[in-house]
């Protein structure tokens, strides 16, 4: 049996590999393949609900087994059985999952509120009678 790939989420290691040699990294869309068969209870579903093929998704978990060392879904007729070692790499990988949601949701709120400035000259009527009913439309 081949060794224990290991897991270095770190940007730098004491010992400096080759490319040859370098362990399988974990990658996002791995976790993602994870949830959504732990979710789906199939492969097909799975790939349905990630828009991607059901070959990718199988691709995906497997290399995912090969970083983490262990199977996280046990093969059977009914469909994938999550493994104790998947369950324990899927809360985290939720976890996961929803902090980046969090963070995009929070970018994507900074780029929406860039407040922009305009100016706008009008008479003190206007500004009293109509301007005010107008800006508080917009706002609205």
């Amino acid at each position: 049996m081949p060794s224990k790939p290991m897991v270095d989420m770190s940007q730098e290691s004491e010992h400096p590999r080759s490319m040859s040699s370098r362990s399988p990294e974990l990658k996002f869309h791995q976790l993602q393949y994870l949830i959504a068969v732990a979710e789906h209870g199939s492969l097909r579903m799975a790939a349905q609900s990630r828009g991607v093929s059901v070959a990718a998704i199988s691709k995906g978990l497997h290399e995912l087994e090969n970083v983490v060392g262990m199977p996280l879904l046990e093969r059977r007729a009914q469909g994938p059985v999550v493994t104790p070692a998947g369950h324990a790499l899927l809360l985290r990988a939720r976890v996961i999952a929803n902090e980046v949601r969090g963070a995009v949701d929070e970018i994507n709120r900074m780029q929406a509120t860039v407040e922009t400035k305009l100016s706008i000259s009008v008479t003190p009527w206007i500004a009293q009678s109509l301007l005010a009913a107008t800006v508080n439309r917009f706002l609205a």
